[in-house]
């Protein structure tokens, strides 16, 4: 069965995180998206403070790297900030309306970005052989089948919110992905193209190495009319209309069926 586009998930996540940048605070709606990022920002120096003896102990009694003892201890300053949050803090998509607005005031670290690539690949079959794994080549291969998939998910359709809003560390980020988690990343070349064009525009540099792939090489698996399509969506930032025409994705067959 083919899993509905990949726009309907991307404009529904969308539409659940861009009210919590607008809205007001309401002490009457404390389920509802009822939080201004505008009006409480996350804090510049949260980059510089809390990288300390607090991360080395948070990060070794419950997390696994260092990046995701930050991003815990970041979201707990947040709230010891702004303690009215806290009835709002467990709402996934307040979660990932704070982190949008975090990132856009981290300048030092990475660790966000770092963080969402590895939440996609925590979807990756370690033995693909005994498991059809997700497939992620623009589209999706079918629906998640467990918490960790619907992280994955998430995660990367974030990564191409931000990519398309045009933070390059997110492009570099969101494409670099493609070899580090191949076949479980296999990006449609319209896809692709869109954003290559997109890094072209913002850098000047679509070059090969970290991309694996080059502005030439993208623009050679395209015919003519296609590319130009396809820059033309880029330089209108018209994710939606790429998204909504990509095919669906074949899914990893297991080893053994392999030639």
């Amino acid at each position: 069965m083919y899993f509905p586009p990949i726009i309907i998930l991307f404009l529904t996540f969308i539409f659940s995180i861009i009210p919590c940048f607008s809205a007001t605070s309401s002490a009457d709606a404390p389920g509802e998206a009822s939080w201004s990022f505008d009006f409480h920002p996350p804090d510049y120096e949260d980059n510089l403070l809390i990288w300390s003896d607090r991360i080395d102990r948070v990060a070794a009694r419950e997390y696994e790297t260092p990046c995701r003892a930050y991003e815990a201890v970041a979201y707990a300053k947040y709230q010891e900030r702004f303690p009215e949050f806290i009835k709002l803090a467990e709402l996934p998509a307040m979660r990932e309306a704070w982190l949008m607005a975090s990132i856009a005031n981290d300048l030092f670290t990475g660790c966000y970005f770092r963080n969402l690539a590895d939440d996609v690949a925590g979807a990756r079959p370690l033995f693909l052989e005994y498991h059809l794994g997700i497939v992620f080549c623009g589209n999706f291969s079918r629906p998640p089948e467990d918490v960790r998939e619907e992280r994955a998910i998430r995660s990367f359709l974030l990564l191409m919110q931000l990519a398309n809003s045009g933070d390059f560390r997110a492009v570099d980020r969101l494409i670099a992905m493609e070899n580090r988690l191949a076949p479980m990343l296999r990006f449609d070349p319209v896809f692709r193209h869109y954003f290559l064009a997109l890094r072209e525009m913002l850098r000047g540099d679509s070059s090969s190495g970290y991309w694996g792939m080059s502005w030439k090489e993208s623009k050679a698996l395209l015919d003519a009319d296609t590319r130009r399509t396809v820059e033309k969506a880029a330089r209108k930032r018209d994710l939606a209309g790429i998204l909504a025409s990509l095919p669906p994705c074949e899914p990893i067959p297991p080893m053994e069926a392999l030639p």
